[in-house]
């Protein structure tokens, strides 16, 4: 049975399918993230658990002075955008598959 065409000119069926891609990168990139509710602060969103192991590494090495301050805080600002850089990708993937 041939699918019907919303007023758009889309089928039903490729309405369905692109909301079911938006959902499933928006969702991604929820499930690797954590969000925070602080008093002061109000809503603050984490990296991923393995995110913050990372940073928590670096600042434990700065702090015992393994690495110094200022390569530990390259360090992280290089992982920062690194992360950033790859969210970003995985949004745009996930709006060029709801156009399609």
């Amino acid at each position: 049975m041939p699918s019907e065409k919303s007023e758009s000119g889309k089928s039903e069926s490729a309405e369905t399918e692109s909301a079911e891609a938006g959902g499933a990168a928006e969702a991604a990139v929820a499930a690797n993230s954590t969000v925070v509710h602080l008093p002061l602060l109000g809503r603050v969103v984490l990296p991923a658990p393995a995110h913050l192991a990372w940073y928590a590494g670096i600042g434990a090495l700065a702090a015992v002075e393994v690495i110094e301050w200022p390569v530990a805080l390259v360090l992280v600002a290089g992982k920062m955008l690194a992360d950033n850089r790859s969210n970003s990708a995985l949004r745009d993937f996930g709006n060029a598959l709801e156009e399609a």
